[in-house]
């Protein structure tokens, strides 16, 4: 959360820099998302057009068939009149979404019957040593009211993004600090020819000097051992992937775990593992179904998403295994009301089929973006819960591109950003079979409200500023780093 801060800060920088000495261009509202979109008159004579050529510019590193994978008509296509705009406007966000590319322009070229697509691509840098600055908390806010640096995690994270020019992606990850943590991670989008099939494998070892191992007052409560790891644990993960079509993905994981508490922890608590034993090893299935038509992921104006997952963890006739099985689901709504106007709801679950969960493996709301905002200093646990998140934005600043001059390489010379100023209210319930007697939170409705600022720059970063209230009468300025919905 802090490298995120760290870089959006240096960006604002740059910002300000470039008002007084760069060049400025504003594009439209929809900028970010689709600039650059240029259709000739003369398609308005034609009923239809034929795709006759498609030529891609500006993929140094990415491979053509990874552009062509993102595009909704391929050569010899017959495109509508009345569909052009809107086919030519879902391949530029489809390529946006990819992450893969800063800026992407699309010009049609029309000769007769035929339509010839020009795709202009500005590459990002995929590779990025990032030196780690992590803080051990549910989120930057909570960390904010002690500061305590004791309770950060340092170290390097290598990611070496669009590895091959496939799209592939490579990570390691060495932490030291709070955490200790050594982590491997490649993930092949496409293994087929028809690029519908992928795969994703992890290796994952940690150290945690402190853990939480219950909630009182809705507020989590730690233990440690002086000169003694509270919690050890590795696991390893394999996820295979399909997608048939551009906008829907199914995924299936099979993660294994293994994790191994100090002795000390089974006198104060009972249920950090089952039947209160200090080690579990279990296997961990998923299933997840996604359908994604959201014009910019990282911060959507206009679309839908929608997600829905099963998970489940361990079997009870393995000695020393978890037990448990949960759903969960997504649906989130984009509405463009006006020029300047946007609207957007959002609803997410869980749903569990077992009540007696340890606390190592239950989790309800207030962790990272799960949380009904003007609760950030707050965890309310449980087995099952809902939440909804509404807003309504007015956009400050329309999308501009700011550009470098004396900076040659185009994947840093220009930046867009955005401003936005924002209204919202969420709302969540958390049921709560286990530990309700003393976190009053659970088992009620609760709600929040407020007012924010939106600060949405190019490497999809976000940067949220926000007053909230809550049901309890409690108010406060809270910073975050990821859109909302």
């Amino acid at each position: 959360m802090l490298q995120r801060l760290l870089f959006i800060l240096f960006v604002f920088s740059a910002v300000l820099f470039t008002s007084i000495f760069g060049q400025e261009n504003s594009i439209n509202s929809d900028s970010i998302k689709a600039p650059g979109i240029e259709l000739l008159d003369t398609v308005k004579n034609k009923s239809s057009l034929s795709v006759s050529e498609i030529i891609i510019l500006g993929n140094k590193i990415t491979r053509e068939r990874i552009v062509l994978r993102e595009i909704p008509f391929s050569l010899g296509d017959t495109i509508e009149k009345g569909m052009l705009s809107t086919n030519l406007i879902r391949a530029r966000q489809n390529l946006l979404n990819t992450g893969l590319f800063n800026f992407v322009t699309i010009v049609p070229e029309i000769d007769g019957d035929l339509l010839k697509v020009r795709i202009d691509l500005i590459e990002r840098w995929y590779t990025w040593p990032i030196p780690i600055v992590e803080l051990a908390e549910t989120n930057f806010n909570t960390w904010w009211l002690t500061r305590d640096f004791k309770r950060v995690n340092y170290g390097l994270y290598v990611e070496r993004g669009n590895f091959r020019g496939r799209k592939e992606t490579l990570r390691f990850k060495v932490q030291t600090g709070y955490t200790n943590q050594y982590a491997v991670q490649y993930s092949i989008p496409y293994l087929n020819q028809k690029q519908t099939l992928g795969m994703e494998a992890t290796l994952s070892y940690f150290q945690n000097h402190e853990i939480a191992y219950k909630t009182i007052e809705n507020k989590r409560v730690f233990f440690s051992e002086p000169g003694s790891v509270a919690r050890e644990e590795f696991y390893a993960k394999l996820m295979l992937t399909y997608r048939g079509r551009i906008y829907n993905s199914n995924s299936v994981y099979l993660k294994y775990n293994a994790a191994f508490i100090d002795d000390s922890l089974t006198i104060i608590s009972d249920d950090y593992f089952t039947d209160n034993l200090t080690e579990t090893r279990f296997f961990t299935l998923s299933y997840k179904f996604k359908r994604d038509r959201r014009d910019f992921k990282p911060y959507a104006l206009k679309g839908y998403y929608f997600d829905i997952e099963a998970v489940k963890i361990g079997n009870s006739m393995l000695p020393g295994s978890e037990d448990v099985v949960f759903f969960t689901g997504a649906l989130k709504k984009f509405w463009k009301i006006s020029d300047v106007f946007y609207f957007a709801a959002s609803g997410k679950s869980k749903f569990s089929i077992t009540d007696n969960q340890p606390y190592y493996v239950q989790r309800g709301l207030g962790y990272y973006d799960e949380q009904v905002r003007g609760y950030e200093y707050y965890v309310i646990d449980g087995q099952s819960w809902a939440m909804a998140r509404t807003n309504i934005k007015y956009q400050l600043v329309k999308p501009v591109v700011k550009n470098f001059d004396f900076i040659k390489s185009k994947k840093f010379s220009a930046f867009h950003y955005a401003i936005y100023l924002n209204l919202f209210a969420d709302a969540g319930y958390v049921q709560d079979k286990l530990y309700f007697q003393h976190n009053p939170l659970s088992n009620q409705a609760l709600f929040g409200y407020g007012l924010g600022l939106d600060w949405v720059t190019y490497y999809d970063q976000v940067l949220r500023l926000e007053y909230s209230f809550n049901k309890l009468g409690e108010r406060g300025f809270f910073i975050n780093f990821a859109a909302a919905l």
